[in-house]
C-alpha cells in the first residue's frame, strides 16, 4: 500500500495535488518557496498505515495524551476536514502526505512574511499584521455565518490561493465540539511552547490579520501540510539545504572543456587571463581586457592580479604571460594523476601532494607493509594514511625518504626540492619572517590551506594560526607514518632531498597552531608527503 501511495504522490505532484495514505487528493498552492495544501487534512491513518484513534466522547477527549482526530459530521468533514489534537502532529509516524509535514512556527512566519507581514509583527504574539489573514482565507460564502466582516471585506481576500476555511474545533478542557459556524479557522503548528502547549494560527471573520497563540495540546484544530521547495541535490550548484521537496530546479555542476573540472558557472572554467575561455592566451584576451577597462566591466578571468579591479596592470601581466608563459598549469605523473602547478617567484611548484604508486620509469613502488616492517625498511616504499584511500585522495601518499629521494619519484622534468629550495620559497613569500636558514615565522600561514576541522570549513585543527593560503600553495596537514600514523590535521610534513646519512634527512614542516614554516631532521624510515618542484 505504501508503494502505491508513493506512486500516487509522484503522479499527483505533476498536476498540483498531493495524496495522503487514505487516497484523499488535495489541491496545492505554491506561495514563495513553500508548497501548501490548499485544503484541510482529513486523513484517518498515520503515514505508516496505523489508524489514528477516534470516536472519543467529550470527557474522553479532554483526558487524551495520545494522537486522536474527531469529525463534527461527515458532511462538514468533507468540506472542512478533520480536527486533530496536537499529539497527532507530534507523532513520529507522520500524518501528512509523503514529502510534506505540519509547518513549524517559523515556517508559518515565513508564509506570513511572504504575504507582507513585517518580521517584527510575525515574531509577536496575538493578532498581528494587516490583511494577511484575508489573503489566506477563501470561499467568502462560508465565513461570517451570513454576516460580513473585515476578513472577507478586504480587497485582497483569497488572493494567496491558500483557501483557509472556518472549520470546527474541539476544546481541550471539556471536549466540547464547536460547529463550523463561519467564525474562526484554527490550525496547528509543529512547534511547542511547553510540555502541555503548542503554537497555532487562527483567522477570525471580524479581523483581516492573523492570530498566533499557544494552546493546550488536547485541543482539536485543523491541519494544513506544507513543504519547502527547492533543489534537494547536495551536489547541485543551487542546492537548498532547507528544501524538503525537489522542484526540478537543480543546476550543474557543469563540465569544463578539459573533461575533468566541474564548475557551477561555466565562466569559472576559464583560467586567469583566458577571458574568452578558448584555452589559449593570445591577443584576443588582451583586446577583451582593454575593452573591459574602457567599459568599466569586471570579469574574474581578466583580473589576473586578483585585486578585485581591472586596470592597465592586468593587461601588462596578460601580455607578459603570452610572451613568457602563465604562472599556473598542470603536470601528469606516470599513473595519470593530474596536479595543479603554480609559479611562485622563480620557482614552479606542484600545489598538490604527490600520489603516484610508480616511479617515473614505470616500476612499482612497494607498499602494504606492517608497522614493524615499515620502520625497518632501507629501500623505497609508500603508504596511505591509516591505509585509507579516501584520505589519500585528498592528502596524497606518504613516502619514506628512500623513495622520495630517488631520481624517479617526481614526474619527468620535476624533482624533490632541497632544503635550500624550500628556503628560497619561504624567503620569497615572507622576507619579513626570516629567522634562520629554512625557518620563517610568517610563511607557513601564507602556505597553509584555510579553515578548520572544528568549523567544518577546512582540514586543519583549530586555531590554524595565520592561515591565509595567500601563496596558493595549499599546504595540507597530512601527518606522517612511523610505526603508526600520526598528526593528521596537526602537521604538514614534506621531504627535502638533503641526506644527513645515518641521522636521516631534512624535512619541511607546517603546523596548526603556528604561522611558522621550518626545517627539521627526520628519520629516513618515516613516511612524509612529497611536493615536486620543476627543474
Amino acid at each position: 500500500m505504501i508503494r502505491n501511495i508513493y506512486i500516487l504522490l509522484l503522479l499527483s505532484l505533476s498536476f498540483g495535488t498531493v495524496t495522503d495514505i487514505d487516497g484523499n487528493v488535495y489541491e496545492t498552492v505554491q506561495i514563495g518557496e513553500q508548497l501548501w495544501m490548499a485544503e484541510n487534512l482529513k486523513v484517518t491513518h498515520y503515514r505508516n498505515g496505523d489508524a489514528i484513534s477516534t470516536g472519543h466522547s467529550n470527557s474522553e477527549w479532554s483526558m487524551l495524551e495520545i494522537g486522536a482526530y474527531a469529525v463534527y459530521d461527515e458532511f462538514y468533514a468533507d468540506i472542512y476536514g478533520n480536527v486533530y489534537n496536537w499529539y497527532v502532529v507530534g507523532d513520529e509516524r507522520g500524518v501528512c502526505p509523503i514529502g510534506l509535514s505540519v509547518p513549524s512556527d517559523e515556517e508559518f512566519k515565513n508564509l506570513e512574511m511572504e504575504l507582507g507581514m513585517s518580521e517584527a509583527e510575525a515574531n509577536s504574539v496575538g493578532w498581528r499584521g494587516t490583511n494577511e489573514g484575508s489573503k489566506l482565507a477563501g470561499n467568502a460564502d462560508l465565513w461570517g455565518g451570513g454576516i460580513d466582516g473585515d476578513l472577507e471585506n478586504d480587497s485582497e481576500f483569497g488572493t494567496s490561493g491558500f483557501n483557509a476555511l472556518p472549520g470546527s474545533y474541539r476544546q481541550s478542557n471539556t471536549g466540547y465540539f464547536h460547529s463550523p459556524s463561519g467564525g474562526r479557522g484554527k490550525f496547528w503548528t509543529s512547534s511547542v511552547t511547553s510540555s502541555s502547549h503548542a503554537k497555532n494560527r487562527e483567522l477570525y471573520y471580524v479581523a483581516s490579520n492573523i492570530g498566533r497563540y499557544g494552546y493546550n495540546k488536547k485541543t482539536g484544530f485543523s491541519i494544513r501540510c506544507m513543504a519547502t521547495t527547492g533543489c534537494t541535490d547536495p551536489e547541485a550548484c543551487n542546492y537548498s539545504p532547507d528544501a524538503t521537496m525537489d522542484d526540478g530546479s537543480c543546476l550543474g555542476p557543469f563540465l569544463c572543456d578539459d573533461g575533468i573540472t566541474l564548475e557551477c558557472n561555466l565562466e569559472d572554467c576559464c583560467d586567469l587571463g583566458d577571458i574568452n575561455c578558448d584555452g589559449e592566451l593570445n591577443v584576443l584576451d588582451v583586446t577583451l581586457a582593454v575593452n573591459m577597462i574602457i567599459s568599466a566591466v569586471y570579469d574574474e578571468a581578466a583580473d589576473v592580479d586578483e585585486n578585485s579591479e581591472l586596470n592597465i596592470l592586468d593587461v601588462v601581466i596578460i601580455v607578459n604571460w603570452i610572451l613568457f608563459g602563465p604562472p599556473y598549469g598542470t603536470v601528469n605523473d606516470i599513473d595519470g594523476n593530474i596536479y595543479e602547478t603554480l609559479q611562485i617567484g622563480e620557482q614552479v611548484w606542484m600545489v598538490e601532494n604527490l600520489k603516484t604508486s610508480h616511479y617515473n620509469d614505470g616500476s612499482e613502488i612497494p607498499t602494504g607493509y606492517s608497522a614493524t616492517d615499515w620502520i625497518n625498511l632501507d629501500s623505497g616504499a609508500y603508504s596511505l594514511y591509516n591505509d585509507d584511500s579516501y584520505i589519500a585522495e585528498t592528502y596524497g601518499f606518504l613516502y619514506n625518504w628512500y623513495a622520495a629521494a630517488s631520481d624517479s619519484l617526481c614526474p619527468i622534468g620535476w624533482h624533490l626540492p632541497s632544503h635550500e629550495e624550500w628556503t628560497i620559497l619561504t624567503d620569497f613569500l615572507a622576507p619579513e619572517g626570516i629567522e634562520s636558514p629554512g625557518n620563517n615565522s610568517v610563511a607557513g600561514g601564507l602556505m597553509k590551506s584555510t579553515g578548520t576541522i572544528e568549523d567544518e570549513d577546512g582540514l586543519w585543527y583549530s586555531p590554524n594560526t595565520g592561515a591565509t593560503n595567500e601563496s596558493k600553495f595549499n599546504a595540507l596537514p597530512n601527518g606522517y607514518r612511523y610505526s603508526q600514523y600520526y598528526q593528521l590535521g596537526v602537521y604538514g610534513w614534506f621531504w627535502s632531498s638533503n641526506s644527513l646519512g645515518a641521522n636521516g634527512a631534512y624535512s619541511f614542516w607546517l603546523k596548526h597552531d603556528s604561522a611558522e614554516a621550518g626545517g627539521a631532521i627526520t628519520n629516513s624510515e618515516k613516511g612524509l608527503a612529497v611536493r615536486c618542484l620543476k627543474d
